[in-house]
């Protein structure tokens, strides 16, 4: 004798339509179940249900693994720039590593050309361009 399995019924909430939307918002904005329950005056258990009718996990887990998968493709996209001698791009290159901070100010008005950067940083040009140079 073989069990039929019963279909997985996903739970519904009588909420308002407007208390779900703050539900969802909320959770886009990266809150957790707990708080948006505790700001709402509903039950944690009730924002997961919530959160589980509007699909709103699936749409994340999407949005995660695109972001994910671009990764290597503005890594790549970045290292280009920054070799075509961009100098937005290596400023945002050092950013990211923890090189420079927002606290150094550079003035538009006087910009460094790039053959200057090696003495800026107290190296002369050929020294650089020898052992500063990806291979």
């Amino acid at each position: 004798m073989s069990e039929e399995k019963k279909p997985y019924l996903v739970p519904q909430s009588n909420k308002e339509p407007a208390v779900k939307a703050q539900v969802i918002a909320r959770k886009l904005a990266g809150e957790s179940n707990s708080k948006i329950g505790r700001d709402l005056g509903i039950a944690r258990q009730t924002v997961a249900v919530i959160l589980a009718e509007s699909e709103l996990g699936d749409y994340i887990r999407d949005a995660k693994e695109n972001f994910l998968n671009a990764i290597p493709i503005a890594a790549y996209n970045l290292i280009e720039s920054v070799k075509s001698g961009s100098v937005a791009s290596s400023i945002t290159l050092l950013k990211g590593i923890g090189v420079l901070s927002d606290k150094l100010i550079i003035e538009e008005s006087q910009p460094v050309e790039s053959g200057d950067i090696p003495e800026y940083f107290g190296t002369s040009s050929s020294d650089a361009r020898t052992t500063h140079q990806p291979n």
